[in-house]
């Protein structure tokens, strides 16, 4: 057998400049961003709302309201819902968010005509039956008393309310006491305030054509016209910790670590080269917190840097779970590889490394069209256009050494790292 021993070259990046959606205005005013991609005759229809948890007048409801959406309308059961999604072979998911929620329809286009009133109902006059409220409700609970067990859910918990403020939207969390002070009559009030025709945006994606725009309008935007106040620009400030290790204690034999900072949004110039530090620091399998504290230390299995945008703010994340040992070890270790970031430049080599692995994340994200939604969806969050892209790519691409460098100086001290410690004190 001849097996070839060379190695495949490692090129850079092409040109990037994804396709921008098709914009249609509905019957009723609605906004829809229709991305036509792909041979296969299988749509992905968004139904996005202003209703994440920022606006939820207590914790729980906001996630209640759209989980509760698909389990019963004033036309159909829950039991009638689940039948039609299953016979025709598709699948209907929500999603929650700090700002949106969102209902996701997967269907093949042929049977729209019959999924597209049901989705409607569902939209449009949730009954929200208590049988189905009491049972989510309950199985909620009982996930989050399991999660309350963990480490990691402890330390990613105390490092929200440290990096934002004990009263930002961004750190609440529900407590075990939420449970017993929601309703329905709370998810009726939340969907009558935040589930209106002007409070929704659509996005399509996979085989989009006239006649699935026609059929989404007839069914979901025809006749409704229901509106109400648009949600305030409430001014959220946050208001961080000073930076240090906190410790929470919970016995066992493992640790976590949650450590980050605040950073610049993604609309920054300086936002590109910061993701392009970030993924030198810890942001892929061969990055310099991988290579010493899991390759050369065996302090942990896996060790990460990361960058999380949001409306109200940007920041920059470290996170691990570690032996309770090997914890201030790895706290040791985090803190010389940002300082050998801050005083010596990035080889040349490493550089380019990265930014091949970045741009190649970067296109891995937009393989297919439902990829590609979920892409342009972030960016709408964030108030950027689909231009953002192109300019990212670019402005990458042109980092060299020594900015990269001086951005570190800035923005990696480890002395203004907010750390938060879950695990044994013993």
């Amino acid at each position: 057998m001849n097996i070839s021993k060379k190695i495949p070259l490692i090129l850079p990046a092409e040109p990037f400049r994804p396709d921008a959606p098709h914009i249609y205005e509905m019957s009723n005013g609605i906004k829809l961003y229709a991305f036509s991609r792909g041979d296969q005759e299988i749509v992905k229809i968004d139904v996005v709302f202003e209703a994440g948890t920022v606006h939820q007048p207590l914790p729980l409801v906001s996630l209640l309201t759209g989980t509760l959406l698909k389990e019963g309308s004033r036309s159909f059961n829950s039991g009638h819902i689940a039948y039609q999604l299953d016979f025709h072979g598709a699948f209907l998911e929500f999603t929650n968010g700090f700002h949106h929620s969102t209902l996701s329809l997967y269907a093949l286009t042929k049977h729209l005509p019959k999924l597209m009133p049901l989705l409607a109902s569902i939209v449009h006059e949730p009954s929200f039956p208590e049988k189905e409220f009491e049972v989510t409700l309950e199985n909620r609970k009982q996930e989050f008393l399991v999660n309350q067990g963990k480490v990691k859910l402890l330390a990613a918990k105390a490092f929200s309310k440290r990096l934002w403020g004990e009263n930002h939207p961004y750190a609440q969390q529900a407590e075990e006491e939420d449970f017993d002070k929601v309703n329905t009559a709370h998810l009726q009030n939340f969907y009558n305030s935040h589930y209106s025709s002007n409070k929704c945006t659509l996005f399509v994606s996979g085989k989009v054509d006239d006649n699935v725009i026609s059929i989404i309008d007839k069914y979901l935007c025809v006749g409704w016209n229901g509106s109400t106040p648009l949600n305030g620009s409430t001014e959220y400030v946050a208001e961080p910790e000073k930076p240090g290790v906190r410790y929470v204690p919970k016995d066992g034999v493992q640790s976590a670590i949650k450590a980050g900072r605040h950073i610049m949004d993604k609309g920054d110039r300086d936002f590109p080269a910061f993701q392009l530090l970030c993924g030198v620091l810890g942001g892929y399998f061969g990055s310099r917190l991988m290579r010493n504290i899991r390759e050369d230390k065996g302090y942990t299995y896996g060790i990460g840097s990361y960058v999380v945008n949001q409306p109200l703010g940007s920041y920059m994340g470290i996170s691990t779970e570690t032996a309770n040992e090997y914890r201030d070890k790895v706290l040791e270790e985090i803190r010389k590889e940002m300082i050998l970031l801050r005083n010596e430049p990035v080889p040349v080599d490493e550089l380019q490394m990265v930014k091949n692995y970045l741009s190649g994340e970067i296109m891995r994200s937009f393989d297919g069209p439902f990829a590609i939604t979920d892409v342009y969806r972030s960016l709408w969050e964030n108030g950027l256009n689909f231009d953002f892209i192109e300019t990212y790519l670019e402005t990458m691409d042109a980092t060299n050494s020594d900015s990269l460098q001086a951005l570190a100086q800035t923005w990696l001290n480890p002395d203004d790292l907010i750390i938060a410690v879950a695990g044994s004190q013993k």
